[in-house]
């Protein structure tokens, strides 16, 4: 799974107990949401863009949960992530 725009890892900490993995990326919040949920060993977390992020996996599910739309380009960031 690749939660995009983590931010504190509210939703991280609901699907971490019932998700394979989750790839947790933000900007700029990554170490609030580590300690939100440091008691999941299933959360990698890279601090990044979206926007222009390269990721190496491919994820069963993406979830952006009120984010896309802050980006600078949110069409360019959906074609990112696709």
């Amino acid at each position: 799974m690749l939660e995009c725009g983590v931010g504190g890892g509210h939703h991280t900490s609901f699907m971490a107990p019932i998700a394979k993995g989750i790839t947790a990326v933000d900007l700029n919040t990554i170490e609030i949401a580590k300690g939100k949920n440091r008691q999941f060993n299933n959360i990698i977390y890279k601090e990044d863009d979206i926007a222009t992020m390269s990721l190496s996996s491919q994820f069963d599910v993406v979830l952006a949960i009120g984010v896309v739309h802050h980006t600078d380009d949110p069409e360019k960031t959906v074609k990112n992530l696709i």
